[in-house]
């Protein structure tokens, strides 16, 4: 996979994240790819990270839940 630049409604597609979600994750999750400003009014993200960030959640799903 080339590491190409994606903006940010892509990236939302990819993590399946409304934009208002994805601004939210950014905000509260430290682990959440940060964006790369591209001008001054465009950011955009590694494509490789956002996939990395994906493939991340789906491998430790679960494992923060408390058995009940």
């Amino acid at each position: 996979m080339s590491d190409r630049i994606i903006r940010i409604p892509e990236a939302c597609h990819i993590l399946g994240l409304t934009r208002a979600s994805y601004y939210r994750k950014l905000q509260a999750d430290p682990n959440f790819p940060r964006p790369i400003q591209l001008s001054e009014r465009c950011k955009g993200h590694s494509e490789q990270e956002i996939h990395s960030y994906r493939d991340r959640l789906i491998k430790t799903r679960g494992e923060s839940l408390t058995a009940v």
